[in-house]
């Protein structure tokens, strides 16, 4: 599910909130999965305020796990996020 990318970021946060409720100590990403889902969250440089609103969201509920952490800050998600939120105190 994380890895099609006909899904929008809204049903993926979704789905990391089911996942998040289902374990405690969050979701983690399976090892041979993480680049393939992190970089299904490039919706954060989208224009679109649902698309990011909703790739924050799936990250947010990623990133509970800490295991899942070193792919999130590799791809420089966090970096962007706060980039956008930046920009968006600006307007």
């Amino acid at each position: 599910m994380f890895t099609n990318q006909n899904l929008d970021s809204q049903n993926k946060r979704l789905t990391c909130k089911f996942l998040d409720t289902l374990y405690i100590e969050g979701f983690q990403l399976p090892s041979q999965l993480h680049d393939q889902v992190i970089n299904g969250f490039n919706t954060l440089n989208s224009q679109d305020e649902m698309q990011y609103e909703g790739s924050f969201g799936a990250l947010s509920f990623i990133s509970v796990n800490k295991e899942n952490y070193d792919a999130i800050i590799e791809e420089g998600y966090f970096d962007n996020a706060i980039d956008i939120l930046r920009e968006n105190d600006k307007k």
